[in-house]
């Protein structure tokens, strides 16, 4: 039977599911080592009513995940980092700039989803040479070596 301060809280007494932050809801320690329970600093709350809930930004996360991505273009193959701007937010990946060919914004595109904590890559990279005039310049050299 729960006590007339839990009532007064509205929260139930025992061990609690916690780790979320705060102080209202279940109390108790907490699986996430702390008591609390539903409310607290523990959520992002959204602007208005209209936006969906998401969870806070774990900056510390995305910033590893940030330099763990730009070490990676750097090292690979087929890719000129220099004109790619990396940016991340709760574990997704913008990858904006420009590269050479559309091989390398593949390939930029695909070092960037095997790195462990990305949850997802948006492709905002433009390729220098349009495809028209690679295909162009393609058929020239060819056609050229035909004759």
């Amino acid at each position: 039977m729960a006590n007339k301060d839990n009532e007064e809280l509205g929260a139930f007494p025992g061990p609690g599911y916690g780790g979320f932050g705060g102080s209202a809801g279940y109390s108790g320690a907490g699986a996430g080592g702390v008591s609390g329970g539903y409310a607290g600093g523990g959520f992002a709350e959204p602007a208005n009513s209209t936006e969906p809930w998401r969870p806070a930004p774990d900056t510390h996360h995305d910033d590893r995940i940030h330099d763990d991505v730009r070490i990676r273009l750097e090292q690979a193959a087929g890719v000129n980092p220099s004109e790619i701007q990396v940016s991340v937010e709760a574990g997704v990946v913008t990858l904006s700039g420009q590269v050479a060919t559309r091989e390398m914004r593949t390939a930029a595109v695909d070092t960037a989803e095997r790195v462990p904590g990305v949850h997802r890559v948006k492709n905002q990279l433009h390729i220098e040479q349009p495809l028209v005039e690679e295909l162009r310049e393609k058929l020239s050299h060819a056609s050229s070596k035909l004759l």
